[in-house]
C-alpha cells in the first residue's frame, strides 16, 4: 500500500455501513439480471450549498453545476433517459426517508458522478457502486509515484493506487486480490466532457453491461459482514486479512 515517510504501509479500506440491505448476504442475492435491469435514469447526482468562492477540490462540484445548467438545458434528457441533478436542501432529502430516496435514484441511474470532496475517495463512491450505479469520476495528472499517474482527487494529488481500497498496482495485497477499478469506473479528463462521454457510452449497451457486471464482481469487496452474516462471504473484512497477510511477507 502507500508508503510512509517514517517507513511501512498504510492500508486503506473502505467506510463502514450497518444498513442491512448493504450486508454482503443482500447484495450476493440480487443475481445477474438486478444488475443488468433497465434503468429509469441515465444520471443521478445530489449536491449541497455550492458557491464560486468555493476552493479546492469541491469547486469541481460548482464546476458541474454551472455546466449542467449552462449546457444541458438545450434537453431534460441525457442520451434517451432522463437525469436528475438536485439540491440536498430539497425537502425530501431532510425527511426520514430521504436516505431512502437517495438509494431509490442511485438503483434507478446509470450513471453517479462522484466528484471531489475533501479527501479521497469519498463514502458516496462505495454507495452508488453497492446501488448498481456506475461511478463517473474526474481523472487528474499527479507525478506522485504511481503506475498510473492518475488521481481522482486533484491536479497532483494522490493516485488512485494511493486511495482507493485494495487497488491494482497499490502493492496493498497480493495481485491475484487486488481490485480493478478501471473496470468499472468512468474517467473522464474535465467537466466539459461528461455529458459526451457518458452519452457516447449509453449508445453501447455491450459496454455498459460490462461495467455494470463488473461491479457486481466487486460490490461485496467493500461490504463489511456483521452478526449472522460474519465471515460468510469474502468482504472488506477478508479483504483487509489478505492486505495484513500481504504485508507480513515482504
Amino acid at each position: 500500500g502507500p508508503q510512509l515517510k517514517e517507513g511501512g504501509h498504510h492500508i486503506v479500506i473502505p467506510y463502514l455501513s450497518d444498513d442491512p440491505s448493504f450486508q454482503p448476504s443482500a447484495v450476493r442475492r440480487r443475481g445477474k439480471q438486478w444488475w443488468l435491469r433497465p434503468r429509469k435514469l441515465a444520471l443521478s447526482y445530489f449536491f449541497g450549498a455550492v458557491n464560486r468562492r468555493m476552493r479546492n477540490y469541491r469547486k469541481y462540484r460548482q464546476y458541474f453545476l454551472e455546466e449542467v445548467r449552462t449546457n444541458w438545458t438545450v434537453s431534460p434528457y441525457l442520451g434517451h433517459l432522463p437525469y436528475v441533478v438536485e439540491s440536498l436542501s430539497n425537502h425530501r432529502l431532510h425527511s426520514k426517508n430521504g436516505l431512502g430516496y437517495f438509494d431509490l435514484l442511485y438503483k434507478h441511474s446509470v450513471f453517479c458522478p462522484v466528484l471531489p470532496g475533501d479527501a479521497p475517495p469519498q463514502k458516496r463512491f462505495f454507495d452508488v457502486i453497492i446501488m448498481g450505479c456506475i461511478p463517473v469520476v474526474l481523472a487528474f495528472e499527479t507525478n506522485m509515484s504511481s503506475q498510473s499517474k492518475t488521481s481522482w482527487h486533484a491536479p497532483g494529488g494522490f493516485p488512485v493506487e494511493s486511495s482507493y481500497p485494495f487497488a491494482k498496482h497499490s502493492n496493498s495485497i497480493d495481485t491475484e486480490n487486488e481490485i480493478d477499478y478501471n473496470s468499472f469506473v468512468v474517467q473522464v479528463n474535465e467537466v466539459s466532457a461528461i455529458r459526451e462521454t457518458l452519452e457516447g457510452l449509453l449508445r453501447n449497451q455491450t459496454e455498459i453491461q460490462r461495467l455494470q457486471l463488473n461491479l457486481m464482481k466487486n460490490a461485496q469487496y467493500f461490504l463489511y459482514g456483521m452478526g449472522n452474516d460474519s465471515h460468510l462471504h469474502e468482504d472488506a473484512f477478508a479483504k483487509i486479512l489478505q492486505s495484513l497477510q500481504h504485508h507480513s511477507t515482504l
